[in-house]
């Protein structure tokens, strides 16, 4: 059966056959290093950086010499990595399809592309079992300590009538009011404790991180009757923070948390002094520590398995753990997203196409790297979307400040489906 190369969701040449791919693809993963876009070509049978993995494939056949029957398979390809994305497979599903239940824990599985009709998973029954392949040895782990979110893919919530006044509202709100998103930033700031637990300064010198610890004493009291989970991370943990302490009001939340300050030590090297100060205090606080679990969240970038060295001490110093995923993003402002919206625009098309895809699948293959680390993982997107992914309220309110940070709305919505589905209860093993 010859394969077929899409590019962008078209459909621009075939060549080969299964069997030659597979051979092919084996080749390539014999010699390229993980997470390259050449790499996940070969493993996942697409890739979000063809012109990256065109630039590995031209220097692989220079400098290696695969057998004639791979050599002419990977030429034959090299020609079509083009554009944003290309997907190899012997069969393509145009219209959206949700896997069956039994590949929930698989995330992987599903490759989502925004289209111009919206959302397109694209399937290959070959595809699958290689994707089955490359994730066995996490599954055993998975098995048992993996929240499996309620949804596999990611869609907005559908255009009606309900969300029309929405959109009126909120625009009602910006004219009323010139501070109307600053007002909700203000209320936002006092609930996720900005420089107080939050280390909000621009100055990222050792002075930022002293002045951090003159006042941060609340943040790390423990409390003598109720559960202590600390949570620790960047701006988006200081939303999870704000999240979880609105919809647990019986647990005791203690946060570490910074501006731009990713949670592993690696990302510095010597840069931003106070956020590495920042992340080795919270890492020492918790080793000396008895806590009941501890979150750990993140904007998440490529380099997420850089965080493998922390999650690790934390385990030794025998915490149970909690990643969560990167948080539902866009490449626009959601503010003004709705309020460019001409009478014949349809928001959830808007959102589908400024939707950051990549942190879809990053989200995804999370999941794989927190079994293996034996933390217990939560996909922010799938949950949050568990009914299409609103972006205000009945009232208009904004749910997402910016690009991708809470409003407070926005996070008790969060505090609300993480409650829902007892994700900290199965985490931690809370009663």
């Amino acid at each position: 059966m010859g394969l077929k190369v899409y590019v962008d969701g078209k459909h621009v040449a075939s060549i080969g056959s299964a069997s030659g791919w597979d051979a092919a693809a084996r080749w390539i993963q014999k010699h390229t290093a993980n997470r390259t876009p050449l790499r996940r070509l070969a493993e996942l049978g697409e890739t979000y950086q063809p012109e990256q993995a065109a630039a590995m494939l031209s220097h692989l056949l220079e400098h290696q010499k695969p057998a004639p029957n791979i050599e002419h398979t990977l030429r034959d390809l090299y020609h079509f990595l083009t554009g944003d994305h290309v997907l190899i497979t012997d069969g393509v599903i145009d219209e959206p399809y949700l896997p069956p239940a039994a590949m929930a824990a698989v995330l992987l599985l599903s490759m989502v592309v925004v289209g111009g009709a919206g959302f397109q998973v694209y399937r290959s029954p070959d595809m699958f079992d290689r994707v089955a392949h490359n994730l066995a040895p996490y599954l055993d782990v998975a098995r048992t300590t993996y929240l499996k979110p309620v949804k596999t893919t990611v869609a907005m919530v559908p255009d009606s009538d309900a969300t029309d006044k929405m959109r009126q509202q909120l625009k009602k709100n910006l004219r009323a009011d010139v501070q109307y998103i600053g007002k909700l930033f203000d209320a936002k700031m006092k609930a996720a404790r900005y420089r107080v637990c939050y280390m909000y300064d621009n100055d990222k010198s050792t002075r930022a991180f002293q002045e951090y610890l003159k006042g941060n004493a609340e943040c790390i009291e423990l409390s003598p009757n109720k559960k202590n989970i600390l949570i620790l991370g960047d701006s988006v943990a200081a939303d999870l923070y704000m999240a979880v302490s609105r919809a647990y009001p019986e647990i005791h939340f203690l946060e570490i948390t910074g501006s731009a300050c990713k949670p592993f030590l690696k990302a510095y090297h010597g840069e931003y002094p106070a956020c590495e100060q920042l992340i080795q205090y919270a890492l020492n606080f918790a080793e000396k520590t008895k806590l009941d679990g501890v979150i750990i969240g993140s904007s998440w970038a490529d380099d997420y398995q850089l965080v493998r060295q922390e999650l690790r001490r934390l385990l030794e110093a025998g915490h149970k753990l909690l990643l969560v995923g990167p948080p539902l993003k866009f490449s626009a402002e959601v503010a003004l997203i709705v309020e460019r919206l001409s009478a014949n625009d349809r928001l959830d098309a808007a959102l589908e196409r400024t939707l950051v895809k990549e942190d879809v699948l990053r989200a995804d293959e999370m999941a794989g790297f927190a079994a293996s680390e034996k933390a217990t993982y939560l996909n922010w997107e799938q949950l949050y979307c568990t009914q299409g992914c609103p972006v205000l309220n009945e009232q208009g309110a904004l749910l997402i400040l910016d690009k991708f940070h809470l409003s407070v709305p926005g996070a008790d919505r969060l505090g609300e489906c993480i409650k829902e589905h007892r994700i900290l209860e199965t985490a931690f093993q809370l009663q």
